[in-house]
């Protein structure tokens, strides 16, 4: 099993599942909408809570 990680491991046609699925959710929108007030900016910085 290990060498099977190793070698191919877990592979997704992230495309193809958009283009079959437009409303595929990515990981980091996913993230947004599941903690309120924990916004992430793209570098990783929390973003400020808008007052």
């Amino acid at each position: 099993m290990f060498d099977w990680f190793a070698e191919s491991g877990y592979a997704a046609d992230v495309a193809g599942l958009r283009s079959r699925y437009p409303g595929l959710t990515r990981f980091e929108d996913y993230l947004r909408l599941s903690v309120p007030g924990e916004a992430v900016r793209r570098d990783g910085e929390q973003a400020k809570a808008k007052e």
